[in-house]
Order: C-alpha cells, then sequence, then structure tokens
C-alpha cells in the first residue's frame, strides 16, 4: 500500500504507546523509542506487505491468518519483523497520485541493499565484469574494443507507475529513460535495447503499441535501436522490462568508486517532488555525462534514482570516504517547494530535495580544479550546481546554518518478501 504523508503521521501517532526499546527482531533500535522522535529527515516510513496483497486494494484481508501491511522504519535501526500489528490500528489512506517517490514508501519486508549483498557473494568475483554489481550497470570487457556497459531495469504497475491514471506512452518512455539513466551514470554510449512486455490480456495488442509509442522517439533520440524482446500476457498488472547496452567511451566507464577527500560534489538540475511528473516525462543525462567526461576528470558518479542523501551515500561507501552536503546549495525542484507547503506534509522542501528520488540527476566527485571550471564555463543546456564535497571522514554530514551534523540518508529502498 503507498499511504499518504498525513496518512502515514495518524499512523505513527496511533503507535506512540509502544512498550520499551526494540532491537533486531524488527522493532525499534536502541536508543530509538518512537520515530516520533526523530526530524522528518531521519526517519522514513515504508509499508511491509505480504503474499496476495495487492496495492490497490485494501490492506486487511479476510481470515483467521490475515495479517496487516504495517509500516517498517529503516536508516535509523527499524528491521523487518514476523510479529503482527493489532488489527485495530487505522490503516492511511492512499496517496492519490503515486507512485510514490515521497517520504512514504510501499516496500516488502527486506530491503534490495541486503540481497543484493547475498548475492555478490554468493556468486563471488566476476572474471568478466570487474564492477561486480555495485554499480549503475555492467561493465563487460569483449577484447579489441571499449568495453560493454549493460543495464536492465523492470516496472511495474502500482510500484512505479499507475496504469489506471498515467499515459501508457509515458510509461513507455519510462521504461527507456531509466536505462539510459543508469548508462548516463557510467559515461557510456547506448545502442540498443531488449524490450519485454507482460501485459494484461484485456486490451494487450493496443496497450503494447501506446507503450511502444512513447519509447520509440526516445531511442531514436538517443540512437538506441530496439534488437529484440518479448511480449506475453496474463492476468496481472503490465510490467515493463527493458535491456539496454551500451559501450564505454576511450575515457573508460565513469564508476562509483572513485571518489577522493577533497573532490566536489556537483549535480545537474534540481531535486525533489518527482510525484508531480518528473518521474514519467525526464530526460536522461546521457548527453551531459558524454560531455563531462570527455572535457573534463570525473572521478565517480551515479544517476540519482533512489533519493539524493542515498545516492551519494553509495558514492561515499563504495570509494571508502564521506561526504559534506551545503544545505543552502541543493537545487530543489519547485514541485517539492510546493509540497512542502502543504500543512500536511510534515517535511521541508530539502527534505523532499534530499530523499524523494526518481530524479534521474547526475551526482558527480570532481577534482577541485575542474570543478570550478565546469560550474563556472557550463556550456550545457542543464544548471550545475556545487553541494558540496567528499571527505576522508566516513558518514554522509550537512553543513546548516554554520552548523555540521550527521545527515541520515534517506531514499527509496525495493522491499523483499522473506
Amino acid at each position: 500500500m503507498n499511504p499518504s504523508d498525513d496518512g502515514c503521521a495518524t499512523w505513527l501517532r496511533s503507535l506512540r504507546s509502544a512498550r520499551g526499546r526494540r532491537s533486531r527482531d524488527g522493532h525499534l533500535a536502541e536508543g530509538v523509542t518512537s520515530p516520533q522522535s526523530l526530524p522528518c529527515a531521519a526517519w522514513r516510513c515504508v509499508w511491509e506487505t505480504h503474499a496476495g496483497h495487492v496495492p490497490s486494494t485494501p490492506a486487511f484481508p479476510q481470515g483467521a491468518l490475515a495479517r496487516p501491511c504495517r509500516p517498517v522504519w529503516h536508516n535509523v535501526g527499524i528491521i523487518p519483523t514476523n510479529r503482527r500489528l493489532r488489527r485495530s490500528a487505522p490503516h492511511p489512506p492512499t496517496r492519490g497520485s503515486g507512485p510514490w517517490p515521497g517520504p512514504c514508501r510501499c516496500s516488502m519486508t527486506a530491503m534490495e541493499a541486503e540481497f543484493l549483498a547475498w548475492l555478490a557473494e554468493r556468486l563471488g568475483p566476476s572474471q568478466r565484469s570487474p564492477v561486480g554489481l555495485r554499480d549503475d550497470a555492467a561493465v563487460l570487457d569483449v577484447g579489441g574494443s571499449e568495453p560493454l556497459v549493460i543495464t536492465t531495469d523492470l516496472i511495474t504497475d502500482g510500484v512505479h507507475f499507475r496504469l489506471d491514471r498515467d499515459d501508457p506512452r509515458q510509461i513507455g518512455h519510462k521504461a527507456l529513460a531509466v536505462n539510459l539513466s543508469d548508462v548516463a551514470a557510467m559515461a557510456a554510449r547506448p545502442l540498443c535495447a531488449f524490450v519485454s512486455l507482460l501485459v494484461p490480456a484485456r486490451r494487450g495488442l493496443e496497450l503494447a503499441q501506446e507503450l511502444y509509442e512513447g519509447l520509440l522517439p526516445l531511442a531514436e533520440r538517443f540512437g538506441v535501436e530496439v534488437a529484440g524482446g518479448d511480449t506475453n500476457t496474463w492476468s496481472g498488472p503490465l510490467v515493463v522490462n527493458v535491456a539496454l547496452i551500451g559501450q564505454a567511451t576511450e575515457r573508460g566507464p565513469l564508476r562509483r568508486d572513485g571518489a577522493k577527500p577533497g573532490d566536489q560534489l556537483l549535480v545537474t538540475g534540481c531535486f525533489g517532488g518527482s510525484l508531480g511528473g518528473h518521474h514519467l516525462d525526464f530526460v536522461p543525462r546521457v548527453t551531459e555525462a558524454l560531455t563531462l567526461h570527455r572535457d573534463f576528470r570525473l572521478h565517480a558518479g551515479v544517476d540519482c534514482s533512489d533519493g539524493l542523501s542515498l545516492d551519494v551515500s553509495r558514492i561515499c561507501a563504495a570509494s571508502g570516504c564521506g561526504a559534506l552536503n551545503e544545505a543552502a546549495e541543493v537545487p530543489i525542484r519547485p514541485a517539492a517547494v510546493a509540497l512542502a507547503a502543504d500543512a500536511s506534509d510534515g517535511c521541508s522542501a530539502l527534505e523532499h530535495a534530499l530523499s524523494d528520488g526518481e530524479d534521474f540527476e547526475l551526482i558527480l566527485a570532481v577534482p577541485p580544479d575542474d570543478a570550478a571550471r565546469i560550474v563556472r564555463h557550463n556550456s550545457l543546456e542543464v544548471p550545475l550546481t556545487r553541494i558540496g564535497e567528499f571527505v576522508a571522514e566516513p558518514g554522509l554530514w550537512q553543513l546548516a546554518g554554520g552548523e555540521r551534523r550527521r545527515l541520515i540518508p534517506c531514499g527509496y529502498e525495493h522491499g523483499i518478501d522473506r
């Protein structure tokens, strides 16, 4: 279920009577008595779903074994639990304009990062892809030329879009755009795509055609050839998967593990409020990434898909350093300001910018001299902003009002049911 911010707050208030400190069985972490005791930017409410629960249906299925979906806080030590929540707790209303890249998220019981860590250990070191699983795309050395950069992303009705409200052409656009954004993060040239559709049987042909009508103009814009794929029908929701193959330039792929203390933290565009439509119609920063990688030294980069603070923290984790964000410098999308102006929202515009996700802007670690030249002589069609720097001390920090404080990274992480 995808609750609204005010619904989430109502739910949280109903849990204020929770007793004591709780630990790794899924309750409150040591030293945290209630999520209400933390500022909005320090916690994030996500929703646990369970087998048989469809996001658009009520969260209290009938039957003796039925259990409700419930909020799970992460980034402050809240992890999955097998214990039930009391049925008397009110179920929060859905946010009417999802998908939901804002402060309330739909998630299952185990975070995506946990699964990826397990998979990386299970697979072991790769002989063909030195980057492994911990970057925006795989890098495959095929010999005799620059390496291939390969990525795949799957988007699903009820999670990444709403077919009952969103234009299928926008959905097709997004399906390719999210993959192009991954290739842009690696500063690679996109080459060809493979598109697989799992469409509802009802009006399946018409829907498939409309998806392609949105996807193909973006493919043509960036010189991407649709080279194949698969199409099936079923009784479930629409699922679109795109696999994209690109090729690194002669400067090699831009990875997330190259940031160094002293590097400047640069971003394209602005952040927050992608719920207002940006998540469906954004233009991936392929041209910008290729231009910057060609003309300047870039030490590391990612695209901002899951939230600015969370994605910066991923560069830090991969590079073995920290980052200091200057709050006053973060470029904020007007839609985030509009969200924050709603008294029921509960978050500031800055908090939205740091955590909403689906901005699909570039986040870059750049040596100081190059960073100064990039900002001073920006010839791109999008703004470039310095918002901080990378530091030796691990972790994420924020400078606001002359005070430096630890910043807890927040953003969206998919869940996987245990």
